[in-house]
């Protein structure tokens, strides 16, 4: 940024370049580059080589949106500079992943598709051409794919957990039988190599590197993760679901020890935008936690991708308290569960997340001793005017249009902030260096709950050597958590967290 501009100028007239580490890098394409498709300061693009072929595949974003365009080019006009881009598809394909072969084109869409669909379209051609390699199922999402030197292997989701499946080169498809009940981390191939690279965990289980052989048609353990020593029986994961206000069924899943259950400190988490999904995932900073007297428990709330387009669309926009509410949901499910009390529940999000934690406390302050609020965007009606607002436009909306600005209005924590009320504590983080959701944001939701006191404490802790999260050093982590746990235990009555009188 140069000094005095605007600071959402900050992301705009993004430029895909060249660099042949010889000389300057060039750039190829961009809403400052005359002759090329992308024009609107807001959109960007990337260029991929297709794998032994003069083909490129331009593919165009907007900001957030999960959704992009694609243009065929070819590599000898790039070289020559030549501007010649062939359009294959725009948004309302609905595509939102891609994978390719010397031959094919792989597209992941929800077109008439809720959860998802995998077509293949000939490298060069239009996508009329299109064939379906998968079907959507009403039972299954599909998320993610990768090609390999034998086919296409599939992630797909049923419930909360994850399964392979192969489709080979003559179409046939199989559903591989995986080592680890839990989640992909990732499936990484070779288009010039056969079979698949699968990194699974699970919620007690560590992420390990599994590689499957079509020959013996059996996965094998890499042994390339460290572990630590953890005896998984003394904990549990538990799956629930919770009754939304709509009655739509909510997952949650509970972390804590293994035995009875009985009431315990608790910390709620939850995120519900962008289609991101909260998966079954292994954490070491989790079992401190337990360890500690903390049970965790994660709520797949709506505008999250857990369950494909139809979830998020239903959390996102004029839907969006879907979101806050589904998690409020699930806290009620806790308490009459047994697994906690009012009295002993905090509820956390971080980032987008924090528009589920200010709200859901805003909304119902009775159900929780404590809010964790992680470099929370709580103040959604100013967010457009940070560096990261305008990629965001797509998710939250514009304060430049009526719907979008109530829509916006009705997100905002601060604005939701009222006199008389008895809120629970908050502990608010922020990094100074943080480009994404500003210092300022948390800064102000803290003074305003100070404005009107009501003899719960607000922390607002700052890290002058963080930023949004990406980056941060192990000890700058560890240091936060410790004051999280330590936040929670205080909260819940815990004798030995209280202050010292």
């Amino acid at each position: 940024m140069t000094p005095g501009m605007d600071a959402a100028e900050k992301y705009r007239n993004l430029t895909a370049d060249t660099w042949d580490l010889r000389s300057e890098p060039k750039s190829l394409l961009g809403p400052t580059i005359a002759g090329g498709p992308i024009t609107d300061p807001d959109d960007g693009g990337q260029i991929a080589h297709v794998p032994h072929s003069d083909f490129v595949l331009l593919t165009g974003f907007t900001g957030v949106q999960n959704e992009f365009r694609l243009w065929w080019g070819k590599q000898a006009d790039l070289a020559a500079s030549k501007s010649r881009w062939t359009p294959l598809l725009g948004y309302d394909a609905g595509v939102t992943k891609v994978d390719m072969n010397a031959t094919t084109l792989f597209l992941l869409s929800h077109k008439d598709a809720p959860r998802f669909k995998v077509m293949a379209v000939p490298i060069g051609a239009s996508l009329d051409q299109a064939r379906t390699v998968i079907p959507a199922s009403p039972n299954r999402l599909i998320e993610t794919m990768a090609v390999a030197k034998d086919g296409l292997y599939v992630g797909v989701r049923e419930g909360l957990y994850s399964k392979v499946l192969h489709v080979a080169n003559d179409g046939k498809v199989e559903e591989l039988p995986l080592p680890v009940h839990g989640s992909i981390g990732d499936l990484m191939t070779d288009v010039d190599t056969p079979g698949v690279i699968v990194s699974l965990s699970s919620w007690t289980t560590p992420p390990a590197h599994w590689r499957y052989d079509p020959a013996t048609r059996r996965f094998a353990d890499m042994k390339i993760d460290s572990h630590p020593p953890i005896d998984a029986g003394r904990y549990a994961a538990t799956d629930l679901s919770a009754t939304a206000r709509d009655g739509t069924r909510i997952p949650v899943t509970v972390l804590g020890p293994s035995g009875p259950i009985r009431p315990r400190p608790m910390l709620l988490n939850a995120y519900g935008s962008y289609g991101a999904a909260g998966w079954p995932y292994f954490s070491t900073r989790t079992l401190p936690y337990i360890d500690g007297g903390i049970s965790r428990a994660e709520c797949a709330v709506r505008g999250g991708g857990e369950f494909g387009e139809a979830w998020r669309l239903a959390g996102k926009g004029n839907m969006k308290p879907n979101t806050w509410r589904d998690a409020i949901a699930c806290a009620e499910e806790l308490i009459a569960r047994g697994y906690t009390t009012p009295a002993m529940l905090s509820i956390t999000g971080t980032s987008a997340g924090g528009i589920m934690v200010g709200r859901a406390v805003t909304e119902r302050p009775d159900l929780f001793a404590g809010a964790v609020d992680r470099v929370g965007d709580v103040n959604t009606l100013r967010s457009e005017f940070m560096a990261s607002g305008p990629g965001n436009v797509p998710e939250f909306g514009t304060i430049k249009d009526r719907q979008g600005f109530k829509d916006l209005y009705e997100m905002d924590t601060i604005q939701h902030v009222k006199p008389g009320i008895r809120y629970p504590a908050f502990l608010i983080t922020a990094g100074l260096n943080d480009p994404r959701v500003e210092a300022w944001t948390g800064a102000k939701l803290a003074a305003s709950l100070q404005e009107y006191p009501t003899h719960a404490p607000v922390l607002y802790r700052l890290e002058e050597q963080a930023g949004h999260g990406m980056g941060t050093t192990k000890s700058t982590r560890d240091a936060e958590e410790a004051d999280i746990a330590a936040f929670v235990l205080w909260r819940a009555g815990v004798p030995q967290w209280q202050p010292v009188q």
